[in-house]
């Protein structure tokens, strides 16, 4: 019993020592940029001005510093600082870097913005009318998440440009009917609308660097760098790395509990009373450490069925060519249809906590996914009310409702759940022909 309380106080002190290191980095509870709900152009628009950061002699030291930590493995000719210009939207890009001899396309999703049909090769092509050869253009993603297969979880048509490529989204060959983000070629590789598309994804895969946790510990470096007397630029980069650094955190988070578990636990000096004091007091810590593990299985175990039932919807698409309006959000988080203002489909709740993208704060780590509506604006038309009192009507399960989510529950099977809704909707634009 002696061994077993020195292995549960060690384990409470590493828990604390986790614990305060977690709290020196959630400092984005006060965080201006999310304390405003600042939106990706913001945020693209504040990094820009970092990069645009001239010192005392006219110099780019952090557009230069910039390159040459990410990306100047990657670039075989020289570069010329001096005169580079950054601007913002520039041919709807986020940030582009025009130099004499290299342009990069810094494309910002760090709020989890689906990639645009084509989005990245009309970029590239984009910028090699300006004058670049192919080979000088790089490109640098600002992700929502850290994960070693991002860039391979891209869908292929974001590196595809279609000959129609500068007509709007939706009058392209390639598109799928009520889809804004999908191609053709995203279901069927071989489909004769994207037969003539130029890919671009092998040339650019060693020229595409995708950002992780060290972007927010390089801003935190830049403070160090530039002028005691830029306050506001120094403000800046606090703020910004860490609004990013809350997006990276909770991976290295669940390492660090995970590595506490091999340690031990320390006793002397300890009074028989004390230990059994201290003893219930690492009870409670222990049952958060199970709590996070409930939480992992939880997050699998959903994550498992919606990769299922995307699956199986997206087979129904292929080969039976039905219930193509439904749309999937990338990391098989969602799946759903779209109403006016409305999202009707299935979601994991494992999402970023943010209720435009589908998330139920309230019920975040429930053990099942769930399937509704989400209201997308706060206020809704007669037509998109009037279309959930008819599905209200028309449907045999218990559901809920809370603030945006006029409808939801639980569901145990999100194909079952979708096509439910799905038919519901196509019962009720039938019956107002």
């Amino acid at each position: 019993m002696e061994e077993k309380y020195k292995q549960l106080f060690e384990l409470l002190k590493n828990i604390d020592k986790i614990n305060r290191i977690y709290k020196r980095h959630i400092q984005y509870k006060i965080n201006i940029l999310r304390l405003l709900n600042a939106n990706e152009v913001n945020i693209s628009l504040i990094f820009s001005k970092i990069l645009s950061y001239n010192n005392k002699e006219g110099k780019k030291i952090v557009l230069e510093n910039f390159i040459n930590t990410f990306i100047k493995s990657a670039i075989n000719v020289d570069i010329n600082f001096d005169n580079a210009k950054i601007v913002e939207e520039e041919n709807d890009i986020d940030i582009l870097i025009k130099t004499d001899t290299i342009a990069i396309i810094i494309e910002n999703k760090i709020k989890g913005a689906n990639f645009q049909r084509n989005q990245l090769a009309r970029y590239i092509k984009k910028t090699i009318e300006m004058g670049y050869k192919p080979e000088h253009i790089f490109i640098v993603i600002i992700p929502n998440y850290c994960s070693k297969s991002y860039l391979g979880d891209i869908r292929k048509s974001v590196w595809k440009l279609p000959p129609d490529w500068n007509i709007p989204n939706q009058e392209r060959a390639c598109v799928i009917h009520n889809n804004l983000y999908e191609c053709l070629c995203d279901r069927d590789e071989t489909h004769k609308n994207c037969s003539h598309c130029k890919d671009y994804f092998n040339d650019y895969k060693n020229r595409t660097i995708i950002l992780d946790k060290k972007f927010s510990e390089w801003l935190d470096n830049l403070i160090g760098i530039v002028s005691e007397n830029d306050v506001l630029l120094k403000s800046a980069l606090v703020q910004l790395s860490d609004f990013v650094k809350e997006y990276y955190i909770m991976e290295e988070r669940k390492m660090e509990i995970n590595k506490l578990l091999d340690e031990y636990l320390s006793l002397e000096n300890n009074t028989k009373e004390e230990k059994v004091a201290r003893l219930e007091e690492i009870c409670n810590q222990i049952q958060s450490i199970k709590d996070v593990y409930e939480s992992e299985i939880k997050y699998e175990n959903k994550l498992r069925l919606m990769k299922k039932w995307i699956a199986e919807i997206k087979d129904k698409q292929k080969n039976e060519n039905i219930y193509n309006e439904i749309i999937f959000r990338p990391c098989n988080t969602a799946f759903y249809f779209e109403v006016g203002s409305l999202l009707i489909g299935c979601w994991s709740g494992i999402e970023t906590n943010n209720e435009t993208f589908g998330v139920r704060p309230w019920d975040e780590h429930d053990d099942k996914p769930y399937c509704g509506v989400l209201s997308t604006k706060e206020t809704r038309n007669q037509e998109e009310e009037d279309f959930i009192n008819y599905i209200k009507e028309n449907i045999s399960i218990n559901y809920d409702e809370n603030n945006r989510w006029p409808l939801w529950y639980n569901t145990e099977n999100g194909v079952d759940g979708i096509i439910t809704l799905y038919n519901i909707y196509k019962k009720y634009k039938n019956e107002a022909i």
